[in-house]
């Protein structure tokens, strides 16, 4: 989870089970695009070595769409979470979303690049900071990028297959030859 909000938000634990992310300055929709991503990771991860699968629950609220005041922005966005959990759990739910079941699949409405339509400057920008850094940002949103290494004959680096978890910004990078 932190890795997805990094740079954009901050995590808080609030209560037994529960964590609150403040995300300044984000519309409902891309509240709701982190809410996604952060919910399909989790989904997507087993846990200890009995392979148990968790899942989260996730309500969301924003000022001043939903709440006028701190106090009244937490309170929606528990009930949306709540509603999430009784809708059947692993749901992001908005704050005054009618209840439907099954909870419609959303299509968000953030950024989504073309995976194939990787600019040569960001190439190079992608390149630089993971063979420099060992790490890779996105040049679009700046979340850390998963980077896999593709080894080919005759390359002095690696192809590189990027990812990013929050845009969906997805490419080859090809390593330089020899």
């Amino acid at each position: 989870m932190v890795a997805v909000i990094e740079g954009k938000g901050t995590a808080y634990r609030y209560g037994g089970e529960e964590d609150a992310i403040l995300l300044p300055n984000f519309s409902v929709s891309e509240g709701e695009a982190v809410a996604e991503v952060i919910r399909k990771s989790v989904a997507g991860t087993a846990v200890s070595n009995k392979q148990l699968n968790v899942t989260v629950s996730t309500g969301l609220a924003c000022i001043p769409d939903h709440a006028a005041e701190a106090a009244d922005l937490l309170r929606n966005a528990d009930q949306a979470m709540y509603q999430a959990k009784r809708l059947g759990r692993n749901l992001v739910r908005i704050s005054g979303e009618p209840e439907t079941l099954p909870a419609p699949q959303r299509r968000i409405s953030r950024r989504e690049p073309n995976g194939s339509a990787l600019t040569d400057e960001e190439q190079e920008h992608i390149k630089r900071l993971y063979f420099t850094d060992g790490c890779a940002k996105c040049p679009r949103d700046g979340a850390s990028l998963e980077v896999q290494e593709a080894g080919r004959m005759g390359l002095k680096t690696p192809d590189l297959i990027v990812l990013c978890p929050l845009c969906g910004l997805e490419g080859l990078i090809p390593g330089i030859a020899v």
